[in-house]
C-alpha cells in the first residue's frame, strides 16, 4: 500500500537525508551498527496500514519488517537507519512534524 514498503530484516536505505552521513546504507546494516525508529509492531498487515493512515504517516518512507516471536508473526514498522540515537530522533521529529504525536522506540538495528 501507499507509504509502506514490504521488506526483509535487511532493509534498503530509507528515510530523510539519504545523502547525509547520519543515514546508514543497507551495506552498513550487515555490521549490526546503527539505530532505527520503530513505530510499532502489529499482528496483521491491515492493522499496520490503519495505524499509518490514522496517524497521518502514509507520506513517509516507512518499512515493514517481519518478525516472529513465540509463534506469532509481527508486522514491525520502522523509519530509517541512522548512525546514532540522536540522528534517528532528529530525523523522526522533522519527518513527522505534521503527523499525530505517537510514542516511538529508537532502538538498535536487529540482525
Amino acid at each position: 500500500g501507499a507509504g509502506l514498503k514490504e521488506t526483509s530484516e535487511q532493509t534498503e536505505k530509507l528515510g530523510t537525508g539519504e545523502n547525509s552521513s547520519d543515514v546508514l546504507l543497507s551495506s552498513d546494516l550487515n555490521s549490526g551498527a546503527g539505530f532505527t525508529v520503530q513505530l510499532g509492531a502489529f499482528a496483521s498487515d491491515q492493522t499496520a496500514q490503519r495505524f499509518l493512515r490514522d496517524n497521518n504517516l502514509l507520506h513517509l518512507d516507512i518499512a515493514k519488517q517481519g518478525h516472529e516471536s513465540a509463534g506469532q508473526y509481527w508486522h514491525v514498522l520502522v523509519f530509517g537507519y541512522f548512525t546514532d540515537r540522536m540522528s534517528a530522533q532528529k530525523a523522526w521529529l522533522a519527518a513527522a512534524e505534521n503527523s499525530a504525536e505517537i510514542d516511538v522506540w529508537i532502538r538498535p538495528v536487529r540482525q
